[in-house]
């Protein structure tokens, strides 16, 4: 914890020190990390948008999201925050196959 007081001006609140450590072997196994990274930020990049018509900004043509998402099993009116890891790595490794 970190004290108002050692800041200036002084929040109105404690802090806190957090250390992130990068995990040695990812969770989730990917075919391509690049891919990946473009899926999420379509997915987050709009995110009042269905998964759907935000995945369009990662220039894949709907007729391929449709698939894509049938395949994996994702209902297509679901938004991009709603995916878990699993969903997003499933996605990417469907593009990739």
């Amino acid at each position: 914890r970190v004290k108002p007081g050692c800041f200036f001006p002084p929040p109105k609140v404690d802090s806190i020190v957090v250390q992130l450590r990068p995990l040695e072997t990812p969770r989730v196994p990917v075919a391509d990390d690049a891919l990946l990274k473009r899926l999420v930020k379509a997915a987050f990049g709009q995110r009042r948008k269905t998964l759907r018509n935000s995945l369009r900004s990662a220039n894949l043509e709907l007729d391929r999201i449709d698939g894509l998402l049938q395949n994996a099993g994702i209902d297509p009116k679901r938004r991009g925050e709603t995916l878990s890891l699993e969903e997003f790595a499933c996605l990417t490794n469907l593009l990739c196959g």
